[in-house]
């Protein structure tokens, strides 16, 4: 088998591996929770505080019911992370999303997202894979090269964000790759905390 066929299958692995796990609930620390769903569990409720919702590999048979009832609700800001084809049920539910409910995407999503970031779909992979290898947030998410932007200031204006391009990491010699979607929704929330747009 090849190098390029087993790095594949490799990446492959690791994706299904996280899509069979349970569902994850992780506090962040400051008024910030990060939840991924696993293969079976119900979604939950609609949060209290300020959550990132990681549906990146979501389910095609994900439920509408339970996806509109989360995001569709008056309540804290929550922001979706989602694939550049997201299944029915979550497409279904944004588009009657509350306001206080952005989405995150790479760059190219159908349907568009409110931010979208420009990322490599194998690497993507590879980093939504190792948070189930139990590596950290903190490293998945450490900043190096990369620099906050400003497009919380852009959102309260309510201009048009532009499609970032990802940063390479600071450290190459790092085995652990960097979740830049996750990363990046990070970066939004702290930012739209701090500017009191989070409740």
């Amino acid at each position: 088998m090849s190098l390029p066929l087993l790095r594949w299958s490799h990446l492959l692995l690791l994706i299904l591996l996280a899509a069979a796990g349970p569902a994850r609930t992780e506090d962040l620390g400051g008024g910030l929770t990060y939840f991924r769903p696993g293969a079976t569990d119900a979604l939950p409720a609609a949060p209290r505080e300020p959550t990132v919702l990681d549906f990146r590999y979501l389910a095609d048979d994900a439920p509408a019911a339970e996806l509109a009832a989360l995001l569709q609700s008056k309540g804290p800001l929550r922001i979706v992370l989602h694939g550049p084809h997201p299944p029915p049920g979550l497409t279904t539910a944004l588009a009657g999303r509350a306001a206080n409910v952005l989405t995150l995407a790479p760059a190219g999503a159908n349907p568009p997202a409110d931010f979208e970031l420009a990322v490599e779909p194998a690497e993507d992979r590879a980093a939504y894979g190792a948070y189930e290898q139990n590596i950290p947030i903190d490293v998945l998410t450490r900043t190096g090269a990369n620099k906050t932007r400003h497009d919380e200031a852009a959102l309260v204006r309510g201009a048009p964000a532009p499609v970032e391009e990802a940063a390479a990491p600071a450290d190459e010699t790092a085995k652990a790759p960097v979740d830049r979607l996750l990363q990046r929704a990070l970066q939004l929330a702290r930012g739209l905390q701090a500017l009191n747009r989070a409740r």
